[in-house]
C-alpha cells in the first residue's frame, strides 16, 4: 500500500524567540504534494496541528537572465498562509542557515571580508528578501550573533491618532489609557508597515518586556485589544499593519512588544518592529542631544529589549522634515543595520500530503 504522504526537509530557527521553519524550494517542489507553499505554512506553522512557528522561510535562488550570478532568495509565509514580505529577525535565521550551509552569491562559498579598522575577518553573504538585497555578518568565532544590513533607506512618520480612535468603535473603550500613557504615534516600512506607539510608563508603572507583570496588571489583555483593533481598522486596509508599544527605559535604551499580523498575536521578537520603533524613538528626539563636536547625522546606537531578548539597532538620519512649530514630522534613514543571535533549534522531515 502507498503511502499518502511525502517527507518534507525542515529546519528549525530561533532569532530572540522569533521562530521560523527553514525549506528549500527545491525540496518542496520535489515533493510532489497537492499543496501550495502558503496551504504548506498554514500547516507547518501550526502550533497545534503542525511543527509551530512565527512563520515559513523558503530557501530559494534568483536567475537574474544575465551574465550576472544568481542569489540567495528567502521567500516569507505569515502563519494564516499570507505573504510576510520582509521579516526581520526570520532575514537573520535565513542568512545563519545560508552560512550554514556555504551557500553565496559566488555559487557555493561564503565570502570572508575583514574589517577597515581592525584584523577581524567576517563571515558575509548577501541574499534577496521581497525585492530587496540584504547583506549579513557574522564573526566566524560566534556566528549565532549576527547583523543584517539594509541596503535601502527607511522613512519614518509622525501618525495622529485620534481620528482613529475616534472612528473605531473597538479602541472606545481605551480611550483613556491611550491619553495617559501615549506620547507619540509614529509610522514606518522597513520592509513591512508598522504603527509604533511610544508610551510613558510613569502613572501606573508597567514593563513591557515582563510578561509575568503583564499577566498580573491585565496589562497585556488590554493592550491586545488596542493592537488588534488598529491592525484590523479600515484605514490600514487591505493588508493591515503591525503594532508596536515602545516605551524608553534610558537614553538609548527601550523596551518593546509587537503585535504581528499574520501571527495575530503578540511575538516574542520582531527585527523589522525593532528598527521601526528605534528609528522613530531617534524622530522623536528621545535619544541624547548630539554634542558640538559631533557631525551632522551621525549613526545612532539603540538597543530594544523584548520579550525573547534584546537586539540592536543603528542608523543614520539623512533627511528630515518639520512643521510650523519645528516639531520633526517625517525622517530618512540609512545606515540601518539590526543584530542579535539567531540559532538552530531543530531539524528533520514534515509529513505533506501527496
Amino acid at each position: 500500500m502507498m503511502s499518502s504522504f511525502v517527507r518534507l526537509p525542515f529546519v528549525k530557527m530561533q532569532a530572540t524567540g522569533n521562530d521560523f521553519i527553514l525549506i528549500s524550494s527545491e525540496d518542496f517542489l520535489t515533493s510532489d504534494t497537492r499543496l501550495s507553499l502558503a496551504e504548506v505554512s498554514k500547516l507547518i506553522c501550526d502550533r497545534h496541528f503542525g511543527i509551530g512557528s512565527d512563520g515559513l522561510l523558503c530557501a530559494t535562488k534568483t536567475d537574474h537572465r544575465s551574465e550576472k550570478p544568481s542569489i540567495p532568495e528567502m521567500i516569507f509565509f505569515n502563519p494564516d498562509g499570507s505573504g510576510g514580505r520582509m521579516c526581520g529577525n526570520g532575514a537573520r535565521c535565513f542568512s545563519r542557515y545560508l552560512m550554514d550551509k556555504r551557500l553565496s552569491s559566488a555559487g557555493g562559498e561564503l565570502s570572508l571580508s575583514q574589517l577597515d579598522e581592525s584584523d577581524v575577518k567576517l563571515l558575509e553573504i548577501k541574499f534577496l528578501a521581497n525585492r530587496q538585497t540584504y547583506r549579513s555578518t557574522a564573526d566566524p568565532n560566534d556566528p549565532d550573533q549576527n547583523t543584517l544590513y539594509f541596503e535601502e533607506p527607511v522613512e519614518v512618520t509622525s501618525f495622529d491618532l485620534a481620528p482613529l480612535f475616534e472612528k473605531e468603535s473597538a479602541l472606545q473603550p481605551h480611550v483613556e489609557f491611550v491619553q495617559r500613557h501615549l506620547k507619540g504615534c509614529f509610522r514606518s516600512n522597513p520592509g513591512t508597515d508598522h504603527l509604533i506607539l511610544h508610551l510613558n510608563g510613569k502613572d501606573g508603572d508597567f514593563i513591557l518586556s515582563d510578561p509575568t507583570l503583564f499577566e498580573a496588571s491585565n496589562l497585556r489583555n488590554q493592550l491586545f485589544e488596542i493592537a488588534r483593533a488598529i491592525r484590523f481598522a479600515p484605514i490600514f486596509s487591505p493588508d493591515g499593519i503591525n503594532v508596536n508599544f515602545a516605551r524608553q527605559m534610558s537614553s538609548n535604551h527601550f523596551e518593546l512588544l509587537t503585535y504581528e499580523r499574520g501571527v495575530e498575536q503578540f511575538t516574542l521578537s520582531c527585527g523589522t518592529g525593532t528598527i521601526a520603533t528605534a528609528l522613530s524613538f531617534i524622530l522623536s528626539n528621545k535619544l541624547p542631544e548630539r554634542s558640538s563636536t559631533q557631525h551632522m547625522d551621525p549613526l545612532e546606537k539603540v538597543t530594544i529589549r523584548t520579550d525573547g531578548g534584546t537586539l540592536k539597532i543603528e542608523g543614520k538620519n539623512i533627511s528630515s522634515n518639520t512643521d510650523s512649530a519645528h516639531l520633526p514630522k517625517r525622517a530618512q534613514f540609512d545606515s540601518i543595520s539590526l543584530t542579535g543571535p539567531a540559532r538552530f533549534v531543530a531539524e528533520g522531515s514534515f509529513m505533506l500530503p501527496l
